[in-house]
């Protein structure tokens, strides 16, 4: 042990002999005895009740809250996957093919209306009918409508036919449009690849195929009832959703809820759904108010004669609050906030009041040589001497 941890040691040991030699506070008239400022009632065994001064409510951070009755809202939470109805899925396809000079689609999970261009394709094979076109313009019928024919079947628009027609350039590439409005499921192509003819873009899904579905341990949400669909990634987005349908087939995990997102959802990302269940009526304190000592659960009930331990029942918590089941009554007040100070005083058994001092403890320098593993500073071992 070193000359410095010795000193340490014996500082330590000098501060405690001198606050055993201290007398304790005195206690004011109709306190608690050895507790200044915490008032018990007159004759009371510390189950009369405990009436703490303002002065001593304050410092303890001691409130009093009502009795609440009516219903509580606990939170709920379940994990939810997105897919959809693969029947309901539609392929956007390129008809001849060429190279994707630019992809257009949106992300996956993102809406689409009908006629929105996908895609920009350079087709050599289109380009080379709309030369046709343009050439067949300058001929005359009726080589002038079997050329346009031919350009409406292989998948050129009216529009770029008509442009031709009526003297304009023939152009480099060629939209890829939505032919009808969906959400996107997929996107395959990528910008710069060739596409085979019938070549895939883009899968697009009817808004009402895309599926959410939770798994729900307890009771299930009710149909019409409002939830959120929270992105269990990092944006943690929320979306707003309903219950639709509460499925018959349940699993060893729980029901299986369904529910329909107010706003596109993205198919594969992980999801939680959140809501908030009401409770039927009952009677509600603040959580702060409830001591659970794990043997015991009380609150203290204010009463004419102070703050009284009441033994309860507690039910489920909602927020900041928690059900009472059994134990109190709509209309009494608890101590909040401070209840567990409350609490400890009720387990500290009376101290005999007295004005006396306790007498101050003294060791002599050869009984403190004797503890193990105490070691005599040089200065107090010469004074021992």
């Amino acid at each position: 042990m070193t000359r410095t941890s010795n000193r340490t040691q014996w500082v330590l040991l000098a501060v405690l002999l001198a606050g055993c030699g201290k007398p304790p506070a005195p206690a004011g008239p109709g306190d608690m005895p050895g507790m200044p400022g915490m008032a018990a009632s007159a004759g009371s065994d510390n189950t009369g009740g405990i009436k703490p001064s303002a002065a001593a409510a304050a410092i303890m951070g001691l409130t009093v809250a009502p009795v609440r009755a009516g219903v509580g809202q606990v939170p709920r939470r379940a994990p939810a996957s997105v897919t959809f109805d693969p029947t309901a899925s539609v392929r956007v396809t390129s008809q001849s093919g060429g190279q994707i000079r630019s992809l257009t689609v949106p992300a996956q999970g993102e809406p689409v209306t009908r006629g929105q261009v996908l895609a920009l394709l350079y087709d050599p094979g289109q380009r080379a009918i709309l030369e046709e076109v343009r050439v067949a313009q300058t001929l005359g019928e009726p080589w002038r409508s079997a050329a346009a024919s031919r350009a409406r079947a292989s998948g050129i628009s009216e529009a770029q036919i008509r442009a031709v027609l009526d003297g304009g350039a023939v152009p480099d590439t060629f939209p890829v449009r939505a032919p009808t409005s969906g959400i996107v499921s997929s996107r395959p192509a990528s910008e710069g690849a060739w596409l085979a003819p019938g070549g895939v873009v883009a899968i697009l899904v009817d808004p009402d195929a895309v599926l959410v579905d939770l798994v729900v341990d307890g009771a299930p949400p009710s149909p019409g009832a409002a939830l959120a669909l929270r992105d269990a990634g990092a944006d943690g987005v929320r979306t707003a959703a309903t219950v639709t349908a509460v499925l018959p087939e349940a699993t060893a995990a729980g029901v299986r809820v369904r529910v329909k997102p107010l706003r596109p959802v993205t198919p594969g990302r992980p999801l939680v759904a959140e809501w908030m269940d009401v409770t039927p009526p009952s009677l509600w304190v603040p959580s702060s108010a409830l001591v659970d000592t794990g043997t015991r659960r009380v609150v203290f009930v204010q009463t004419e004669t102070g703050f009284v331990p009441r033994a309860v029942e507690p039910g489920v918590r909602a927020g900041d609050e928690i059900e009472i089941l059994a134990g109190l009554a709509a209309g009494e007040s608890v101590a909040s906030g401070a209840a567990f100070l409350l609490d400890s005083e009720t387990q500290i058994a009376p101290v005999t009041p007295g004005p006396a001092a306790a007498p101050a403890m003294s060791m002599s320098a050869e009984e403190m040589k004797a503890m193990p593993g105490m070691t005599m500073p040089p200065a107090a071992a010469g004074s021992a001497r």
